[in-house]
């Protein structure tokens, strides 16, 4: 199950199956924020110097024969900045966080090595990786390591996912 989890992206809600379907792992966007429509059609009703707070996130799932085994959530909250007439930038990154919702493993624990998250120098994207080790509960013993990222860009819109390392 571990080394089932590969490359999934929350983009398209991606879900890959193994074993006729046993195993099933799968990533989803969560939005946490709520958004005005006219924003996702390209036009910003923000005046300059107005700031809004979008809070995404990307949560993995290890599904084996319809129960949810592993469940884990990176999330990252931004401030955007409208700084000129239908110009925004991340101005700051408020929050994040890499958390393990479920983990129904009994013999394995899951741990969250989160990365500093930073805002690109132009002020287009904020990104934030994390990565996850699942040890052997008793002797401490690495079975996989896995990175997922997200990534939010100065129009609201994000990307995430998880990968093999």
């Amino acid at each position: 199950m571990f080394t089932a989890i590969t490359t999934t992206t929350a983009e398209d809600n991606s879900k890959q199956t193994f074993f006729n379907g046993d195993l099933v792992i799968s990533t989803k966007a969560v939005d946490n924020s709520t958004s005005s429509s006219l924003i996702g059609r390209g036009i910003s009703p923000m005046a300059v110097g107005d700031t809004i707070i979008v809070s995404k996130g990307v949560e993995s799932t290890a599904t084996v024969l319809g129960i949810d085994w592993i469940k884990m959530r990176t999330s990252l909250e931004v401030e955007i900045k409208e700084i000129a007439k239908d110009t925004s930038v991340v101005s700051r990154i408020l929050r994040h966080s890499a958390d393990v919702i479920q983990n129904f493993v009994p013999l394995a624990q899951i741990s969250a090595n989160p990365s500093t998250p930073y805002i690109t120098s132009d002020g287009q994207y904020a990104y934030f990786t994390c990565i996850w080790e699942f040890k052997e509960s008793i002797y401490g013993m690495v079975l996989a390591s896995k990175e997922s990222w997200i990534w939010i860009n100065k129009a609201q819109q994000f990307d995430g996912g998880i990968y093999n390392l």
